[in-house]
Parts: C-alpha cells; structure tokens; sequence
C-alpha cells in the first residue's frame, strides 16, 4: 500500500514544490493520513518521574525531505497522536531546539549535536503546548508548533534536528508518528557477549545499518570504544566466517579476550579520537548487486591497539557479529529516518536511551521558505 500512496503523494505534491510556500509537512505521504504509532518523547513525562528531562533526536534522510538545499527553515511543527483516546492537557515547560546536517548518514546514536555539523541552537526558553483531544476522523492539526528564534538554511544533505524538552510536573502529550516498512533488510546478531575493556575503561564495540546489508549496498561496520591513542589509534577489522569455537587470547589480564572470526578479508584502518574518552572507526565492503548474496552470512570483529597494555600483544578484540545479506535491492528503497529518544539528566552516557525502529518518524511540519 505504501508505494501506491508515495505515488499519489508525487502527484499531489510536486507541482506545490515553489519558492516561497510557507509549510512542508514530512513525511509527505502523511500530509492528510493519519500516522501509525505513538510517539512519546519528547513531550511526554510520566508524573513524579525523577528523570524530568527528556531528548528527542530525529534523522532524515535527504532524498525524502520535501524541499531542497537553500531552503530556509524557521518552525517546527507536530500533531498529536490519533491512538489514544484521552485529551491532552496544556502545559508549559523548557524547550531547546536543535538543528543541523547529520555526519555520519543516519546514525542514530548518542546525542544529536555531536552527529550534526554546525549544529545551531534555534530555539530555548519557555514553550505553550496547547490541549488536545483525540481527531474524531481524519488527522489532528499540526496545534504543537516551535517557532525558531533565528533561522536555519539547509545546505543539502541529511538533516537533524533534537527536541529537548523539561517538565517537571509530568504530563503527556504524544505527537503523531508514523513506521514504514520499505524492504527486507539485512539481519545481524551479536556474538560472545562485549568486547574487552582496556585501559581507558571502555570496551570497543561495532554496530552496522542493517538496511545497507543488501545485494548492490555494503557492509559498513562502525566501531565505537576503541583507545584514544593521539595523534591516532589504530584497528584491523576482520570479515569471514564464524568459528565454532573462538581463540582464546591468553595473554590479556582483563575478561572477554576471544577472537571468533576465520577471516578472509582485512582492513587497517586508523582511529579518530572523540571526546577525548574513547575514538571510532568505520569501514565499508561492497556487495554486488546479485540476488544470490541474499541470505549469506558474514562474521565481523575488530582487534584494536591499546598500547598501554603492558602485554606481548596489546590489542583488544571487539565483540563479535554475525550479518545475513537481506533480499531488497538497493533501487527498492523508500528511506524516510531513524528516531532516537532519550530520558534523564546529565551526560549521553547516564541517559536511558532507547532507539526506534527503521523508519519509525514523527509526522513533522516545517515552516520557512522553500526551494
């Protein structure tokens, strides 16, 4: 049903796409359709909560925003959700509005501002969320709107932005949100438990976007946690088959020291500090576009240099993973975004953070002038 909709969307839409309309709503599809789910972060808080302060981080993919590079943006807006039945009440708590084009693709990982670049705080201070009650037929109006105390230009690419929102009395307000599945995309499971944690008390540990995991896409691996070594690290990153038994690193005094990977392939690649805690690394192997990879298992794991071991080899081996190629092409691919949210105060790392699932999205008004 959905690309039957994407369709008639293009038809209703793409003609309105002129320099200076003052709204686009995204995803575009859902301009007068209900969404599908509930979004609570970041305006819902449950009453007496201690975590009183709550994030919400959205990441969009460029091929579907509903206007173009040189665009300026001043407002956001949402609606509310048309699942539950209750009224929300008003309320008025602290807002910050941040906004920028995401580094990493969609990575939807940490807090916003350190994936966007030149992020901009557009809007702090005190925000009036009106009441609402549930839509007796269609959609609720986009009532729930912040608008930008500076202006934003979007310079292309994918774009960003973070609610965060304090409200210390608790109450809930749900915005509209919307998941749609597009594909089959590749699968991955963990092996082995984590990694092993080095000196720097972290244990490096990788994540991958499984809907690049497809016939004509690539396996990106992204590692995360290895040493801050200045002015660079270093990591091998192994891809092969999963061994039925893994090798033990005896040399290592710290848990966790298994290598799981018969490899056939490996990359050296160095390490990018961040924040002066722990440093990434990323690597990409490309898949043909060949139905027949769909259903092939790789295994992945990293050795990572930690030189202040004081050991015969001083590495550390990265938790394991599995992937199994999925079925979509890469030319079926409707991609929207990705949701992060986020509850507690203090640093990323004392947040309870909780990713959303593929596509999973608030329905989202932007106000400004468009290209």
């Amino acid at each position: 049903m959905i690309r039957p909709l994407l369709a008639l969307a293009a038809t209703l839409v793409l003609p309105a796409l002129v320099s200076g309309q003052a709204t686009r709503v995204w995803p575009s599809v859902y301009q007068t359709q209900a969404g599908e789910g509930a979004m609570s972060a970041p305006f819902t808080l449950n009453p007496g909560q201690i975590r009183n302060d709550a994030r919400s981080i959205t990441t969009i993919d460029a091929q579907s925003l509903p206007f173009g590079p040189g665009s300026v943006i001043n407002e956001l807006a949402f609606r509310r959700d048309t699942l539950d039945a209750q009224t929300y009440g008003a309320v008025t708590g602290y807002c910050e509005v941040y906004i920028g084009v995401v580094e990493n693709g969609m990575l939807p990982t940490g807090n916003a501002r350190w994936l966007m670049r030149d992020a901009k705080k557009v809007f702090a201070g005190n925000l009036s969320i009106p009441a609402a009650s549930r839509p007796s037929s269609g959609t609720a109006p986009f009532s729930l709107v912040i608008p930008f105390q500076s202006t934003w230009t979007y310079p292309g690419g994918d774009l960003g932005f973070e609610v965060s929102w304090v409200d210390s009395a608790g109450n809930k307000w749900r915005r509209d949100a919307v998941e749609i599945e597009d594909r089959v995309d590749g699968t991955f499971s963990n092996v082995g438990g984590h990694g092993m944690f080095g000196t720097h008390d972290y244990a490096p540990m990788q994540w991958i976007d499984p809907g690049e995991a497809v016939p004509g896409g690539q396996l990106t691996f992204h590692l995360e946690g290895a040493p801050p070594e200045r002015p660079f690290g270093s990591a091998v990153h192994y891809l092969g088959q999963l061994r039925s038994q893994p090798i033990q690193l005896q040399q290592h005094p710290y848990v966790g020291g298994e290598f799981w990977i018969e490899p056939f392939l490996s990359r050296l690649l160095l390490t990018s500090d961040h924040a002066s805690e722990y440093a990434r690394a990323t690597v990409s192997w490309n898949l043909n576009n060949d139905p027949a990879l769909s259903g092939i298992v790789f295994a992945s794991q990293w050795l990572v240099l930690d030189a202040h071991q004081n050991v015969r080899i001083p590495v550390l081996p990265s938790d394991a993973m599995t992937v199994e190629v999925g079925s979509a092409s890469t030319t079926d691919h409707i991609a929207y975004g990705r949701s992060l949210w986020a509850y507690g105060k203090g640093s990323n790392r004392n947040q309870a953070l909780q990713r959303g699932p593929r596509n999973y999205v608030p329905v989202t008004r932007f106000g400004g002038t468009f290209q």
